[in-house]
């Protein structure tokens, strides 16, 4: 293959080669078997994929019956119940407000601000469980995990909110104590 391209590309424009009728055709047949159109649109997995959620979570939060069609027992659904990522979402935030809880040390200058922050969490506590509740009567609806993840944000919010207020009054007492000496 010692031939230069332009002189293969000139001798075989001198020939005046023409393709078979049909070629073009065939080819395009070719490839349309050996390379299919893959997938029509991800929209249409997505929705899918969300309807068979759906169905899915429909039939778990049916309470399950006997034989007879008494009431065993009824499916108990929380927000890491739902999907992996919304538990993932849950256990961040719920460790998290733990981990915060635990870090903070209550003195007696800073007991009422932390009692203030703990009534708000048990009302954010409380919010909480009737947003379970209403979960596990109503089903899952977009609106009540936004604010079931909400309110576990809340949380968080607050006690970082509660973590910077008692540095701030630290480092004012020890700038007071550093000016009194």
């Amino acid at each position: 293959m010692e031939r230069n391209l332009r002189q293969v590309y000139q001798e075989a424009q001198q020939q005046n080669l023409k393709m078979p009728q049909g070629h073009l055709e065939e080819f395009e047949q070719r490839l349309k078997k050996e390379f299919p159109k893959k997938r029509k649109s991800m929209k249409l997995f997505y929705w899918s994929s969300a309807a068979v959620v759906l169905v899915l979570l429909s039939l778990v939060i049916k309470p399950m019956k006997t034989e007879e069609g008494k009431q065993v027992k009824e499916q108990y659904i929380s927000l890491g119940s739902l999907s992996p990522e919304l538990e993932k979402v849950e256990n961040f935030y719920t460790k998290g407000v733990q981990l915060q809880w635990a870090s903070l040390k209550a003195n007696t200058s800073n007991e009422e601000l932390v009692n203030a922050t703990e009534d708000r969490m048990n009302l954010l506590d409380e919010n909480y469980k009737v947003l379970t509740d209403e979960l596990n009567q109503k089903g899952p609806s977009e609106e009540l995990i936004n604010a079931m993840i909400q309110n576990l944000e809340m949380r968080m919010r607050l006690l970082i909110q509660l973590k910077g207020r008692l540095n701030d009054l630290k480092k004012t007492e020890n700038e007071n104590n550093t000016r009194s000496l």
